[in-house]
């Protein structure tokens, strides 16, 4: 493979890690972190972004027409060697063709998914806050009961005295 394939090759390992990560039910630290470095890379490198985007665009379509030109040549007038040749440049160009465009739809994918995980993270947050407001207010206003118990029961004994 040239360093293009290889490039590309390692970016589609990278991008299915990133995919099986956000989708793994993570502990709500985990997902935060995951989801928050995704929107901040896509949001703060948006340049980056369209250039792999672009970049893995190139090498379809360029895949595709080099698949195109193999299926196009007639294999009738060709020796051993020369349709050997042939047919392994043509599997090399359809391996090309799956494996850039495979590593197109699921960068695809996560563009579309990130959006969902930064929503997601916000009403965790959100819900999270809410909780804990109403985990301080329960212990607020069961201290205050105690209290208020507390002085009943001591005006109750008081009378017992009397």
């Amino acid at each position: 493979m040239t360093l293009v394939w290889t490039v590309v090759s390692i970016f589609l390992i990278f991008e299915v890690i990133v995919l099986f990560l956000l989708l793994l039910p993570l502990p709500f630290r985990g997902n935060e972190l995951l989801g928050n470095l995704l929107h901040q890379v896509f949001s703060k490198l948006r340049i980056v972004v369209a250039f792999i985007f672009l970049f893995i665009t190139f090498c379809v379509l360029e895949s595709f027409w080099t698949t195109y030109k193999y299926s196009q040549k007639s294999t009738e007038n060709l020796t051993k060697e020369n349709y050997a040749h042939h047919f392994s440049s043509k599997f090399r160009a359809e391996r090309n063709l799956y494996l850039s465009t495979f590593t197109l739809v699921v960068f695809l994918v996560i563009m579309l998914v990130e959006p969902f995980v930064t929503e997601r993270n916000k009403k965790k947050i959100i819900v999270t806050t809410a909780t804990n407001q109403n985990v301080s207010d329960i212990a607020r206003n069961a201290a205050t009961r105690t209290e208020q118990n507390v002085q009943t029961v001591e005006v109750k004994d008081e009378k017992k005295h009397l």
